[in-house]
């Protein structure tokens, strides 16, 4: 992927620091959400407060939340498989995942991703 880029040595770690500072705001974001959302009480007395929440409407929208990270990993890391197969990093062990449908779509890589999700 780097190679589809116009300057990588640039882009690489411009875009390395904007994902730490965006996975930086997202866990600060989280903590004072979680404690915008929790009772005083539960955040003081009790070390299990993920898994209860003041208001139950937020819980349909955080798990909507976490159903689309989720599926932004599953097709991250299938992308991730198949550069690693075109690179032949792991030999013949891959040269399925190298298989492509249309506009560079890893069809292939998406379903060993998800075997892997599934066995493991």
């Amino acid at each position: 992927m780097s190679g589809e880029l116009a300057r990588p040595s640039v882009s690489i770690p411009r875009g390395t620091v904007q994902a730490v500072l965006t996975t930086l705001f997202v866990y600060i974001m989280t903590a004072f959400l979680m404690a915008a959302t929790s009772s005083r009480y539960l955040l003081q007395n009790d070390y299990t407060v993920s898994s209860y929440y003041c208001y139950r409407r937020f819980s349909t929208m955080i798990i909507l939340i976490e159903t689309e990270y989720i599926l932004l990993y599953f097709i991250g890391s299938s992308r991730v498989l198949n550069r690693l197969s075109h690179d032949k990093l792991f030999g013949c062990l891959l040269r399925p995942a190298k298989i492509e449908i249309g506009d560079r779509n890893p069809v292939v890589s998406v379903i060993i991703t998800w075997l892997c999700v599934v066995v493991c």
